[in-house]
């Protein structure tokens, strides 16, 4: 019964089934030195998820003291003492559902990469809760990290018996199919062919697109008079960046889902091709977060990200986020009765109590919330990325000392839960409505296309939308999955902190992660995580430059988890600039506040 339960929960994700152990879990290889697993539990979470017990024990019997664990889950959602496994336990904790710091990317992949070049015999383990975003994000990091491209598992002990022997059978095939071809032919080049990691590989996967992540043309590193970064045969080419990320996106999905088998009607002889198996790393902001990290690895990201010697906040480079302009569209006869359901919100929100203000009806029912990582949070990661890089520059590699500094650990920042036992991110701004105009995008199918254009919110107009929601008796988890009601963490009436705005606009650290949240009144709609220094024109602007609007545009399948009423979303153009060096903008930027909103 416990299995049935657990294999329901697992859903698309593959699972191991150790015969001799005689255990069921929701854990794969995805390379012979690389595991990747679900959280392991204890109580009734044991009955649904891998029991701890039962992920032990595996463990120690196929790699007794050569495993070592890799969590990335808060202390306020899952926790469990190290010494359960023997203190081989290293904790890179960001919410779920979320990309993490960059800066954590880094970390994690450099100690894996330190723990696995002891012995070939090592593993490394990494789980989240589910084990598929967070831990196929860090998986997909450190593999991007490594010197040769990463290949699929070629011992047996990484497969089932039911794999291996399939595996082994199709090996043979392949031996037979080529003795029995005709001498004027020869054997299909695996190595032509970009899909494959080698020819001798144990098995091929598709390098299907890498759907959901910002279209490559749109992140600009060093300057564009570089011809050479356009070439895709570059080791420093963005274009290889992303190549490389599709292949190792590709590999871990191959591993980490079911492989689907397409159906037949039996009418045709012809075997139909396999159905694609979901994304492993199926959220599009952490696949977003993977290529930035692609762009850092091949020296394409820009040149002032994470420097060397640390720079005042005050003289790191920033932009100015003018404007979010949302166009959605028109719901079809279903989801109206939805809309007229939520539509009571939206009025709510749209008016206050006295006249019409001048900028017309409209304003306040779609609204953006902007958040980051706790600022002094992504300080510390940041100054250890820099301690523990290696001398050389490699990014994926740690500095000779091995993660210490001045007698510290890298391992001790997370020792004793100062910045996970409470909310990571922090809500500093918000955007709202100025207009809204209708396009009639299709005459024939009458379809109707709302463009909303949101600016920043100063604290008179958050003021307003603030009354509305407290009047609202609908909260803003009521069209929300449950498993993401813990997010709700930037809604709170009471939270008035605003950044400094200047000319109507937002200052932001050109470097760091900013999360833009969409809600219709409290009716949450989607979110989105970019940093925007990746797509910023380089290099930068000095005081006397003109200014130049840059605007990242994406469309709903690059928003995370577009639910119910954000499925009516069409794209989202986010407008910014640089803040030129040495002009009075600069001093217009501020923290983040370090109390949760």
């Amino acid at each position: 019964m416990a299995n049935y339960v657990r294999n329901l929960v697992s859903g698309s994700k593959a699972r191991f089934k150790d015969e001799e152990l005689d255990l069921d879990l929701d854990l794969v290889y995805v390379t012979d030195q690389l595991i990747v697993m679900g959280f392991p539990a204890e109580g009734l979470e044991g009955f649904y998820r891998n029991k701890r017990g039962h992920a032990k024990r595996f463990l120690d019997h196929r790699h007794r003291d050569k495993y070592w664990i890799f969590n990335f889950c808060p202390l306020t959602e899952n926790s469990y003492d190290a010494a359960i496994f023997y203190g081989r336990v290293s904790r890179y904790p960001f919410p779920d559902h979320h990309a993490p710091p960059l800066a954590i990317l880094a970390l994690a992949s450099r100690e894996m990469r330190t723990w696995l070049s002891g012995s070939d015999d090592r593993v490394a383990v990494l789980h989240c809760k589910a084990g598929k975003g967070r831990s196929g994000t860090l998986a997909c990091a450190f593999l991007l990290s490594l010197d040769v491209s990463p290949e699929p598992p070629r011992l047996e002990r990484s497969y089932t018996p039911k794999q291996w022997a399939k595996l082994r059978a199709e090996e043979w095939m392949d031996v037979v199919e080529t003795f029995d071809m005709p001498k004027n032919e020869s054997p299909p080049d695996h190595e032509a062919n970009d899909t494959s990691p080698t020819p001798n590989a144990p098995i091929y996967f598709d390098s299907s697109p890498v759907s959901n992540v910002s279209d490559i043309s749109s992140i600009v590193g060093p300057p564009a008079s570089d011809t050479s970064l356009s070439d895709p045969t570059t080791s420093n080419s963005p274009l290889r960046a992303a190549s490389t990320l599709e292949k190792v996106l590709a590999l871990h999905t191959a591993r980490r889902m079911k492989q689907l088998s397409s159906s037949s009607s039996g009418l045709s002889n012809s075997a139909p091709a396999p159905k694609k198996p979901k994304q492993g790393v199926s959220i599009p902001s952490q696949r977003r977060f993977l290529l930035y990290w692609s762009l850092l690895l091949s020296n394409t990201a820009p040149a002032y990200l994470w420097p060397l010697t640390p720079q005042p906040v005050s003289a790191r480079p920033k932009v100015k986020l003018l404007q979010i302009t949302v166009r959605l569209r028109e719901g079809g006869p279903t989801k109206m009765t939805f809309f007229k359901v939520v539509n009571k919100v939206l009025e709510k929100t749209v008016t206050t109590k006295g006249p019409k203000h001048a900028y017309g009806e409209g304003m306040g029912n779609l609204w953006v919330s902007l958040a980051r990582y706790d600022d002094q949070f992504v300080e510390e990661l940041e100054n250890w990325e820099r301690w523990t890089r290696d001398e050389q520059g490699h990014l994926g590699k740690r500095h000779k000392a091995d993660g210490t500094h001045e007698g510290r650990s890298v391992t001790q920042i997370f020792e004793d839960g100062r910045w996970d036992k409470s909310k990571m991110i922090r809500s500093f701004a918000k955007l709202g409505h100025v207009k809204r105009k209708i396009d009639v995008q299709d005459h024939d199918k009458k379809e109707r296309i709302y463009t909303h254009v949101l600016t920043p919110l100063n604290e008179r107009r958050w003021t307003m939308v603030q009354n509305s929601i407290r009047e609202d008796p609908i909260t803003a988890t009521s069209y929300m999955p449950p498993a993401m009601e813990s997010e709700i963490d930037d809604i709170c009436v009471e939270d008035t902190a605003q950044v400094s705005t200047l000319d109507d606009s937002i200052i932001l650290e050109a470097g760091r992660e900013v999360r833009a949240k969409l809600y219709m009144g409290q009716v949450f709609m989607g979110w989105l995580w970019f940093v925007p220094a990746f797509y910023m024109p380089q290099p930068l602007p000095r005081a006397d430059d003109v200014p130049q609007s840059t605007h990242i545009r994406l469309s709903r399948k690059d928003v995370d988890f577009p639910l119910g009423i954000g499925s009516w979303i069409v794209d989202i153009d986010i407008e910014i600039e640089w803040v030129p060096v040495g002009s009075e903008g600069e001093a217009s930027f501020h923290s983040s506040p370090t109390s949760d909103p």
